[in-house]
């Protein structure tokens, strides 16, 4: 009766520390705190810094003549194609983008939050960003290594074996 009892018990405590690691990967959100030293690491520059320029950028997209057709954009600045493609029965979207400067090419986070399992529709932040384009998901929240940068600041600085060279 008491290895029924122990057995019992083991089958419980594995189902909860499972039921736990799934919750925590997949559906508990979790923001992090960022830190000035994480803000100015790659740039140089602090977070208001960058978001002002991210605002300035986005207004002045908004003023340049754009010449836009079912799968390009282009202005004075900025040059996008999207082809559409089919590979192994599945229908692949591929987008050549060329820019004049690296200013025009930024990222943002669901929810404007550095965080595991913060989640946002794409069309959503692209309408919030004015952006040309947008491309969701490097899954940086569902690893717990590897470097995150985004927009010069650096988010998290954890090797996961391979170094790598990252201009932010």
């Amino acid at each position: 009766m008491k290895k029924k009892m122990f057995y019992l018990a083991d089958c419980v405590i594995i189902l909860l520390v499972s039921a736990l690691v799934l919750l925590d990967t997949f559906v508990l959100e979790r923001t992090y705190e960022v830190t000035a030293a994480h803000e100015s690491a790659v740039s140089g520059e602090s977070g208001q810094t960058a978001q002002n320029e991210k605002h300035s950028r986005n207004e002045s997209t908004q003023t340049v003549q754009a010449e836009i057709t079912e799968n390009s954009y282009s202005d004075e600045h900025i040059r996008i194609e999207i082809r559409e493609y089919e590979y192994e029965d599945t229908v692949v979207y591929a987008a050549d983008v060329q820019i004049d400067d690296l200013s025009y090419l930024y990222s943002v986070f669901a929810d404007n939050a550095y965080g595991k399992n913060v989640k946002a529709q794409t069309s959503e932040m692209a309408e919030e960003n004015n952006a040309i384009l947008a491309i969701n998901g490097d899954y940086y929240g569902a690893r717990n290594s590897g470097y995150v940068i985004r927009n010069g600041v650096l988010y998290r600085q954890s090797s996961s074996g391979s170094e790598v060279l990252a201009r932010g």
